[in-house]
């Protein structure tokens, strides 16, 4: 699983981000595995950080409240500062924390998925549509890897 992993990321990052690949498959790997109180499938996570930062741990958003690699936002999500957030396995923790905290509170993955990113279980107003297209490509991304990882056993 690992392995699939580090080619999803090597895919975005091209072949010269080897080093910061290895380090990032490894942190999504064995931080999601980790999670409290449930184990998050590292492949879901993979998904979720291609989608929020493009693996790259060091991403920022537009306002600079949301940083890393899982993008939670400052001071609302968690309680890290942004340089505990730009370690990939500080922030692959906290990212797997939150989505923990939203499958409890909403009881579905594509809910979870859109309270994860809006912080609402069922999105409403002019968010709901970019809500609607982030919960679209993080399942479809996670369904691609599930199968990638199907194929390779």
């Amino acid at each position: 699983m690992k392995v699939i992993i580090l080619l999803a990321i090597l895919r975005t990052l091209g072949p010269k981000h080897v080093t910061e690949a290895k380090r990032v498959a490894t942190a999504i790997y064995e931080e999601s595995r980790a999670a409290e109180p449930t184990a998050i499938d590292p492949l879901l996570m993979t998904a979720i950080v291609g989608v929020e930062s493009g693996f790259r741990s060091n991403a920022c958003n537009w306002d600079g409240t949301c940083v890393g690699l899982t993008q939670p936002r400052i001071g609302v999500s968690t309680k890290l500062t942004a340089r505990q957030l730009l370690n990939p396995s500080n922030n692959v923790r906290e990212g797997a924390r939150i989505l923990n905290e939203k499958l409890a509170k909403c009881g579905t993955l594509p809910a979870a998925l859109a309270a994860y990113n809006n912080g609402s279980c069922v999105p409403r107003g002019k968010a709901a549509q970019r809500v609607r297209r982030f919960v679209r490509d993080v399942l479809k991304s996670y369904e691609h890897l599930q199968l990638e990882l199907r194929l390779s056993t």
